[in-house]
């Protein structure tokens, strides 16, 4: 376990260097007339195993003109190596997806390393549909559902791909996580395997594109600030090769889903209603990426879903990771949509033109 106190207390001192040494990013406008007058750490939050949270507040001094600003520091082993990968989605993006990155830093000892980036004060997607669900008025968030998909289609879509998936052994590795799960009855497996023949043999592209994922672009880690833009967090898992962009956009549609569990604060509808808000903002003009047709979508999304489900995605079984008091709701759903061949439990096309 870290010691938080500790690395908490020398890292002031290294942050105040820092800041010093990246005061043209921090201030590109006016770097030699800023005079750096104070730092202060916040306490650690967010602590998980080898990772935490703190803010960094930065007090300066313009023109003789006193301010201070926030910052969000994460620390985490080899969280440093995001910052060159931040950087370039930030020109290419015009730092409209992610919170701009200052600075990272990493230990001699290679035990710890921290990634500095803008503090967005707003509120998570999640709570906030949270809020607005006991009021009925969650049709408020359409625009930062619709918003959140045409940013993930833009970092998807941000650079040319030059690395491919083939199809063929991702969907013997997903019958293989079939036919070794506990997840699934023996019926329930025959079914599902039908279920997964009948969709590779729609799948009839030897390979797919990998490109650049964020591997956790959920509902907790969309932040809308109080003007009402919206922000994705948390970068660490994008230290991940290169992979399908349909692991993106599954993970936040199972997410979308998976609020059921608060049912009846939120209803079937209004998710169905955002989860396509999601999906019309991917889609947008630019239609189906990776030049598919809707058969073959669905089946890219079903084997997908699938693999998330048993633990063969970045992440452990979503069935295991599902273990709250309440989530044995939507797993029951999530499980049931699956069995009977679903790729997803909303209709994403309903009301397009």
């Amino acid at each position: 376990m870290l010691d938080l106190a500790a690395n908490t207390s020398s890292f002031t001192r290294i942050a105040r260097s820092l800041v010093l040494h990246n005061k043209a990013r921090i201030f590109p406008q006016t770097p030699e007339l800023v005079e750096i007058l104070d730092i202060e750490l916040g306490r650690p939050r967010f602590i998980r195993e080898d990772r935490y949270h703190c803010r960094l507040t930065l007090h300066y001094r313009i023109d003789g003109l006193a301010g201070s600003m926030r910052m969000w520091l994460k620390f985490r082993p080899q969280l440093h190596t995001l910052l060159p990968v931040l950087d370039a989605y930030n020109e290419r993006l015009n730092g409209q997806v992610f919170p701009r990155a200052y600075f990272a830093w990493c230990a001699q000892d290679r035990g710890t390393a921290v990634l500095a980036t803008a503090y967005v004060r707003g509120a998570t997607l999640r709570n906030k549909l949270l809020i607005l669900a006991p009021l009925r008025q969650t049709a408020r968030l359409r625009p930062v559902f619709r918003s959140t998909g045409a940013k993930m289609r833009r970092f998807h879509d941000a650079f040319v791909s030059s690395e491919s998936i083939e199809v063929a052994p991702l969907l013997e590795s997903t019958g293989a996580l079939l036919r070794e799960t506990a997840y699934f009855s023996a019926p329930e497996k025959a079914s599902v395997r039908a279920h997964l023949e009948r969709y590779g043999g729609a799948l009839t592209l030897p390979r797919l594109p990998a490109v650049q994922v964020h591997n956790d672009w959920i509902l907790r880690n969309i932040i809308v600030a109080a003007d009402g833009v919206d922000y994705v967090v948390d970068f660490d898992s994008m230290r991940a090769r290169a992979d399908l962009r349909w692991l993106d956009v599954t993970y936040l549609l199972l997410n979308i889903e998976s609020q059921i569990k608060w049912f009846p604060l939120l209803t079937a509808g209004m998710l169905a209603e955002l989860a396509r808000e999601f999906w019309r903002g991917y889609v947008g003009d630019d239609g189906l990426p990776d030049g598919l047709s809707r058969e073959q979508l669905g089946a890219i999304l079903y084997v997908v879903r699938l693999r998330y489900l048993l633990g063969g995605a970045t992440r452990p079984a979503y069935f295991s990771m599902m273990d709250g008091p309440l989530d044995h709701r939507a797993l029951r759903s999530v499980k049931q949509s699956v069995v009977s061949g679903r790729a997803v439990q909303f209709d994403l096309w309903e009301g397009a033109p």
